[in-house]
């Protein structure tokens, strides 16, 4: 689906999208000026996330959607993942 919001992280190759299919996905750009390609994928929104950014150098990403939740997805394991609010 259409793309809702980006974030790069500041001197990384690396870019979070999320989608009108509820997802994040983490991109990594392997070499300048190549294709990025997928290095992984969060769900768990109901609605599309509208704000994406991360937290804790890299380890956490944090989004809020159309669904009104504010969730923690840890970029290590998908256990320590979590919704704040709703």
């Amino acid at each position: 689906g259409p793309v809702t919001a980006l974030h790069f992280f500041p001197e990384q190759p690396v870019m979070l999208s999320a989608a009108a299919d509820n997802s994040l996905k983490e991109w990594i750009f392997d070499e300048p000026g190549s294709t990025p390609r997928l290095l992984k994928f969060r769900s768990g929104h109901g609605s599309p996330p509208t704000c994406i950014g991360h937290y804790g150098s890299g380890k956490h990403i944090l989004s809020a959607g159309q669904d009104r939740a504010f969730r923690v997805f840890s970029t290590y394991r998908d256990q320590q993942s979590r919704e704040l609010s709703q």
